[in-house]
Formats: structure tokens, sequence, C-alpha cells
């Protein structure tokens, strides 16, 4: 296995992200801003790189509705 191949990244990620949600104390509010800051409204396209977990990526799909569109990429 190669140091920063994506086996690596997923064999590192993949434990953490059961527990990625714990950290909502510590990047609650830094995550809350940033949605806001985003201003999402109807019928807009988002791509989200990294969505973890998937709790913000529902938040931002639940924004773009009915007509928009929200994608979500991660590796692990």
């Amino acid at each position: 296995m190669t140091p920063g191949s994506a086996e690596a990244i997923r064999r590192l990620y993949d434990p953490i992200g059961t527990r990625y949600d714990w950290f909502e104390f510590y990047e609650g509010k830094a995550r809350r801003k940033a949605l806001q800051l985003l201003a999402l409204e109807a019928e807009m396209s988002v791509l989200y790189v990294g969505v973890g977990s998937g709790k913000e990526h529902q938040v931002l799909c639940q924004a773009v509705m009915p007509d928009g569109v929200a994608f979500g990429l991660d590796l692990s």
C-alpha cells in the first residue's frame, strides 16, 4: 500500500467516519456559519467534496430543493 493512495486514505478515515459527528462540539459552530455564508437558494447546484458522515450534505440538499441538486463526493 502506497502512502497517500486511495486505499491508505480509506483505511485511515473509515474507522474515524463512524465517530465523525462526535466532533460537533468543536466544529459545529464553524460548520453552521459556513453553511449560512453559502446563502444557498432553491434551484442552485452545489458540489460538496469530503462529505464525511453526510450530515451537512442533507442540509445542502434541503436548501436547494425542489429543483436544485447537491452532489456529494467522499473517498472514504
